[in-house]
């Protein structure tokens, strides 16, 4: 059986299409001292998201020439690529779409080590993802609170004349600043002892950066001589066994 693993990026025109991606409550402040945070409703859960368009599939965040990124924080959910959590097991672990495993003969790094466990760079990858993941939660019930209170109102990008954001089909909503700064002092106290008010203010101060939004779309071509930078040279499909190694990295088992 060859032996399989993964390119790690050297630029992020693999993002060139993302339009948005979710926080931790932790990332929340980092991510708006240069981009616009909206929130989203994912099923039953409110989420935490850095934007990067205005909904038309060109991230304003991510220089079309050098495949660089524009601003100075990076999500972290965008430094784990090419790991991520699976949409509809948060326990599995999967590779984005579209990038498949490379032989490690090729040059690749090894998702396994000599002794067929997970290497120290996936389990280090693992662990971040947990993290990220483990924050993502606790801004469901502040988020709640202020939908309940009317607080939360869809977003109308300031400049723009397309009307309420929508991300993904999903529309995205902000504080009222008005209805926010309104709320009783109980309401605040609530808000409070979710540790929430300062990364609701970081949110709303956020929303300054929208402006890279209306910049023109770029051209989501690769510029010639890039093209292969975000992708393996080579490329095979995904066999069972790295297939069961990365759909049982979260396992309680998995020795992470």
């Amino acid at each position: 059986m060859t032996a399989s693993g993964w390119h790690p990026p050297r630029d992020l025109f693999f993002a060139q299409r993302l339009e948005a991606i979710a926080l931790s409550v932790a990332e929340i402040w980092l991510a708006g001292q240069s981009m616009p945070v909206a929130f989203l409703r994912d099923g039953e859960h409110w989420r935490a998201m850095a934007v990067f368009s205005p909904g038309d599939s060109a991230n304003r965040f991510v220089d079309f020439v050098t495949g660089q990124w524009r601003a100075p924080y990076i999500p972290a959910l965008i430094r784990a690529y090419p790991f991520r959590l699976d949409d509809d097991d948060p326990s599995a672990v999967k590779l984005w779409p579209g990038c498949a495993p490379a032989p490690v003969a090729e040059g690749a790094k090894p998702f396994v080590d000599d002794a067929g466990q997970p290497s120290e760079e996936v389990r280090r990858i693992v662990r971040h993802l947990r993290q990220v993941h483990a924050g993502m939660p606790p801004v469901h019930a502040p988020l709640a609170l202020l939908e309940e209170w009317g607080v939360l109102v869809p977003w109308q990008l300031e400049g723009s004349d397309k009307g309420d954001m929508v991300l993904g089909g999903r529309p995205a909503f902000v504080l009222d600043k008005v209805a926010f700064q309104a709320l009783t002092d109980r309401q605040f106290l609530q808000l409070r002892e979710h540790d929430a008010l300062s990364w609701l203010y970081a949110q709303q101060h956020s929303l300054y950066h929208g402006r890279h939004l209306l910049e023109p779309a770029p051209s989501l071509e690769i510029p010639d001589g890039l093209a292969q930078a975000s992708q393996p040279a080579a490329s095979m499909e995904i066999d069972d066994e790295v297939a069961n190694l990365l759909g049982s990295m979260f396992s309680d088992d998995a020795g992470l």
